[in-house]
């Protein structure tokens, strides 16, 4: 299930566009379609079964109508026509639209049981929220910081407007996830999981029965290394869509963290030739062949990701770590020059410093001005540093130096500042040259006794 699903308007918005149609003139003026429309659209909203006995013995009771009458049927109909002309006028700028299924033209499809009328409902696409909402699902999807900062503003603007769009709750929230990991940033992880954590909370209120409501709160609890209540939201999600669920980045991530590496391998192996066009389900598989150590398969998996889309930054920062992994330096940095030209910013500055000076350090095809100019860069950072850093970045630039044992020490303010990618520290090659100093196997310790086995 995409966004699109998410964004079902809940139950408050859709009673306030309720209210205003029966409020209007013309929809007032024909009474018994303004009672049926009600009958519908409140049982709708209760769970009831709309069927056309369902309307008859709650709007046409006998008597005084005759059992067999088609009352129910042709007023329907004539709701269903109701509906068009509101929405084609009076209503064509309300923010909600209710409307029930209906034939495509020139075709007769025969509905299941109940379902010809039992009312939909659905933001308006015309709305400006809505494009703003697919803008910001657009942006997000991207991936990338800036994309990632513009998907931020735009569903921000959507809840400001909208404060009940369950779907723009879930974006954000999957915004901020998506950052707290991956992402250079001018506030601290704990302070965008905070807001990650609330917006989710307030989600699931609007939304309880919505599968991604929760699974979202389960990834904001788990990039905070609240496990067993992360836990429970996964379980939520899976008895309301298991399937969905399953596909699900977050809940995949989960059960690597909770020791089911293998399952969570196999649902990415499943996703990825499920959708075998889709670039990200590739990289998403090829990532856990990396930190299974499977890196044949991985850098198999990855090159395909490759040629569905060469401009997908994370396919190259997925290769160079592997490259890093293979000893083939200079491959990594080829990948991390295409990934800093993808989502460098404006003023040329290095995306993920430590993975930088990881790759110059060890490349043997680089100018050694190259090499000098980015590794005082990031020697100047680490430096300098501050509550905003990247502490896992740090620790990879201090590896990078040959600084060991300050590499497990930025570890460990990483895993004491609860820093999403410290779960699956014992998992990533990368830390492999550093896995016997002192300190590191105690934070991983620590990791194991925080983890559901």
């Amino acid at each position: 299930m995409s966004q699109e699903k998410s964004s079902i308007p809940p139950h408050s918005d859709v009673e306030r566009q309720l209210e205003r149609m029966l409020a209007n003139e013309t929809i007032a003026s024909r009474r018994q379609q303004a009672k049926v429309l009600k009958c519908i659209v409140r049982g709708a909203l209760a769970g009831e079964d709309i069927t056309e006995k369902y309307i008859r013995e709650t709007v046409f009771p006998t008597p005084p109508y005759k059992p067999e009458s088609n009352i129910a049927r042709r007023t329907i109909d004539l709701v269903r026509t109701l509906l068009m002309e509101y929405y084609a006028r009076d209503g064509q700028d309300d923010v909600v639209i209710i409307r029930l299924p209906q034939s495509p033209p020139g075709k007769r499809i025969k509905f299941q049981a109940g379902e010809a009328y039992k009312p939909l409902f659905s933001y308006n696409p015309s709305h400006p929220d809505s494009q703003k909402f697919r803008l910001g699902t657009h942006f997000l999807q991207q991936k990338s910081p800036e994309a990632m900062s513009a998907a931020l503003d735009y569903l921000h603007d959507v809840t400001s407007s909208q404060a009940g769009h369950t779907g723009a709750h879930i974006g954000l929230v999957e915004a901020l996830c998506a950052m707290s990991v991956y992402m250079s940033r001018s506030s601290p992880e704990t302070e965008m999981l905070s807001v990650a954590l609330q917006i989710a909370k307030d989600a699931v209120e609007l939304t309880p029965d919505d599968w991604h409501t929760h699974a979202a709160r389960g990834a904001a609890l788990l990039c905070c290394h609240e496990i067993v209540l992360a836990g429970s939201e996964f379980k939520a999600a899976l008895q309301l869509d298991k399937a969905q669920t399953l596909n699900y980045a977050w809940y995949q991530a989960f059960l690597f963290t909770t020791d089911k590496r293998e399952r969570a391998l196999l649902l990415a192996k499943l996703n990825a030739e499920e959708c075998i066009e889709s670039p990200d389900a590739q990289c998403a598989y090829g990532l856990y062949l990396y930190a299974v150590r499977q890196f044949g398969e991985a850098e198999a998996v990855l090159a395909n990701a490759l040629k569905l889309d060469r401009n997908r930054w994370f396919t190259h920062l997925a290769l160079c770590v592997l490259y890093l992994a293979l000893d083939r330096a200079d491959e990594a940095l080829h990948h991390y020059e295409r990934l800093q030209l993808l989502v460098g910013n404006e003023k040329g500055q290095w995306v993920m410093p430590g993975l930088a000076a990881l790759c110059v350090s060890r490349a043997k095809k680089i100018t050694s001005q190259k090499r000098g100019q980015t590794i005082a860069w990031v020697k100047e950072l680490i430096a300098n540093i501050d509550e905003s850093v990247d502490w896992v970045q740090c620790a990879i630039a201090c590896m990078a130096f040959g600084e060991n044992q300050r590499a497990v020490w930025a570890l460990e303010h990483a895993f004491n500042k609860r820093h999403p990618l410290i779960l699956w520290l014992d998992a990533w090659p990368i830390f492999d040259p550093i896995r016997k100093q002192k300190g590191f196997q105690k934070i991983i310790c620590h990791l194991n006794r925080s983890t559901i086995k």
